[in-house]
């Protein structure tokens, strides 16, 4: 076999520069990242997911009246998390919520929406129910149990963050799903 020349090796080792250099970049290129944290320790995340392209964001439960779900669904835009619209399991808990008919409503399968025309940005803090199941949903099939990871009672706080991948990935796996 015959030795390389000086025009292939120095052709190799811009192909490893230009590889390494692009892997650099993809990995601190920054990405969002959904963090829920408890108010009384918010530099800990309780959980960190990576979100996907234009994933939607919902925050789900059993109406405790009604016994019928009811998903608030987020946008995002940019690192602010904006309500979009709102589902409701029956037309009686849409009414309990909005006697005077003042949003926007269709039928949905399931149920009926109301639409935040345009997407409206709200504290996101809420409170493990004591009787009933609350979710997380990401994007239309990734679906959370939160009462599986806080204490029932316990309140919690939703926002968007952007880390490089690396970190954000790493972030995920320790407090992932």
């Amino acid at each position: 076999m015959r030795p390389l020349g000086r025009k292939t090796k120095w052709a190799v080792w811009c192909a490893a520069g230009c590889l390494l250099t692009a892997a650099a970049v993809y990995l601190a290129w920054p990405v969002a990242v959904l963090k829920l944290t408890d108010p009384a320790a918010p530099d800990r995340p309780v959980l960190a997911v990576v979100l996907k392209g234009n994933d939607t964001v919902g925050i789900g439960f059993t109406h405790s009246f009604y016994k019928v779900p009811q998903e608030e669904r987020y946008v995002v835009q940019g690192d602010r998390l904006r309500l979009a619209t709102v589902f409701f399991g029956s037309h009686d808990a849409l009414d309990y919520y909005d006697p005077l008919s003042v949003y926007p409503r269709r039928k949905v399968p399931g149920g009926y929406e109301v639409a935040m025309r345009p997407p409206t940005e709200f504290p996101i803090n809420f409170a493990m129910g004591h009787q009933t199941d609350i979710w997380l949903r990401l994007g239309s099939k990734r679906k959370i149990y939160l009462n599986k990871l806080m204490p029932k009672g316990d309140g919690f706080d939703i926002r968007v963050v952007y880390r490089p991948r690396l970190i954000a990935e790493m972030t995920e796996r320790l407090h992932g799903f």
